[in-house]
């Protein structure tokens, strides 16, 4: 089923039952539907935003939320990144993360020269991850589902 269709179904539900996947041994927590809106629901708990369509199942009686997987960066990524750091000198390079100049730099990079999917204003500290045993970057795709965070039960 659908994303609109659990949307319809969350009109006329009363409660939602919440198990956490990557939290062991958490009980299941009842939570009342207090509102419905296009982007999200409020429950007694606070609001819960529905994620991207790619990134939930839904079977008419639960509904199963995903993180977002991830992906190795493909070349036309690798070469975008390798020319925006060759902006910097090695010293400024070791301090990278701690300066703001980086971040302008950076935005003025990328609004000449554009990537698809990497043209956001912080696509890089949002979406790449680095430090994985393997050496390689990696990125964050919300076309890739990762591992399950939440199962709803709709009552």
């Amino acid at each position: 089923m659908t994303l609109s269709q659990l949307k319809r179904d969350l009109n006329s539900a009363t409660a939602l039952i919440c198990n956490f996947h990557f939290i062991e041994n958490r009980k299941e927590k009842e939570r009342k539907i207090l509102k419905v809106q296009s982007n999200s629901v409020k429950t007694t708990a606070g609001w819960l935003d529905f994620p991207a369509a790619s990134l939930l199942d839904y079977d008419g009686k639960q509904f199963t939320v995903f993180e977002q997987g991830e992906r190795e960066l493909t070349a036309e990524e690798k070469s975008f990144l390798k020319n925006m750091q060759s902006l910097y000198t090695e010293e400024e390079r070791e301090t990278y993360f701690y300066t703001s100049v980086c971040y302008y730099g950076e935005e003025a990079y990328r609004k000449t020269h554009k990537v698809s999917g990497m043209n956001g204003s912080t696509w890089y500290h949002k979406r790449l991850i680095n430090g994985r045993k393997d050496g390689k970057l990696y990125v964050r795709d919300p076309k890739i589902r990762g591992r399950k965070l939440y199962t709803f039960t709709i009552q």
